[in-house]
């Protein structure tokens, strides 16, 4: 279990939590905690999990990443409402709908 810089960091840990974890007001945490231990081999306390569940939802970051994920679904309902619309929705390589 590593325990370096990266892992303190608000940036670093925002970015990698809200791209992984749908952080809602009934995430703990926890939850954050174990996301960095088993994806990243990173360790973080209570009290930093903590701070950056509370920043994502005052930022609302993970809401605005769950209305992304509802883009292919948008996309297939304007196609069968507008025939003859063209919609161009580019995925990264891991399946995400790229910003």
């Amino acid at each position: 279990m590593r325990k370096h810089s990266s892992s303190s960091k608000k940036e670093w840990l925002d970015a990698i939590v809200s791209c992984n974890l749908n952080v809602t007001k009934a995430t703990h945490p926890k939850d954050i905690v174990d996301l960095l231990r088993v994806h990243y081999a990173e360790h973080i306390d209570y009290k930093r999990a903590q701070e950056c569940r509370l920043r994502l939802l005052e930022g609302d970051i993970g809401a605005q990443r769950n209305s992304f994920q509802l883009l292919p679904a948008y996309k297939e309902l304007l196609q069968q409402k507008a025939l003859g619309v063209h919609v161009d929705l580019v995925r990264d390589r891991h399946g995400k709908c790229r910003i």
